[in-house]
């Protein structure tokens, strides 16, 4: 008999999950370039994947979540490691979690562009601890957590480098008129984030 692999030993929510947010990773490709990415991008991404789920797990996974400590909606605990977590993280062990500096020039990925974390060696491991823990808190916690960095992913501030640390370096004229934003001199990266 053949041994199973480690992915299909994993809870049916947990495979069905990973494959609604491999859906989702397909649609953010073609969405990002026409959408702000604040809490708002967030939930559309989460909204888009929990429709992509059956019925039943849809409604297992809104019970985690808003049963948890996360104590939201599956599209809500979407922004919860930037509305709340950051907020208390003084030492900023988790800043780095959200992005991954791939420069632009280059077309292959490297694991020297991610450093101690990233982005790119933080969402497995959060999608192993939602599949491997029997503690529902572990669990709504990294799904919060694969839920955002999902949509972190497809923000291309936050996976593409120009030395620019994401846009928070380069400064573009903004009119006033948008929300979020004063006339003037903004961060590429603030812009992107709250004008819709």
């Amino acid at each position: 008999m053949p041994s199973q692999t480690k992915a299909s030993r994993r809870h049916p929510i947990a495979r069905s999950l990973t494959a609604a947010v491999m859906a989702v990773s397909l649609i953010g490709l073609t969405a990002t370039s026409a959408l702000g990415w604040g809490g708002d991008g967030h939930r559309a991404v989460a909204a888009v994947a929990i429709k992509l789920l059956s019925p039943e797990k849809a409604a297992a996974l809104e019970t985690l979540m808003q049963s948890s400590e996360v104590g939201r909606s599956f599209a809500d605990s979407a922004s919860y490691a930037d509305e709340l977590i950051r907020s208390h993280d003084p030492e900023h062990r988790f800043g780095n979690w959200h992005f991954v500096n791939w420069p632009v020039a280059k077309a292959k990925f490297s694991q020297s562009f991610c450093g101690p974390h990233c982005l790119v060696s933080e969402l497995p491991k959060q999608i192993e601890l939602f599949a491997e823990s029997n503690d529902n808190e572990v669990r709504a916690l990294a799904l919060s957590w694969i839920i955002h960095l999902v949509g972190d992913m497809h923000q291309p501030l936050h996976i593409a480098d120009r030395n620019d640390q994401g846009g928070n370096q380069l400064f573009i004229q903004y009119p006033a008129d948008e929300p979020g934003c004063d006339a003037g001199k903004q961060k590429l990266h603030h812009v992107w984030t709250t004008a819709w």
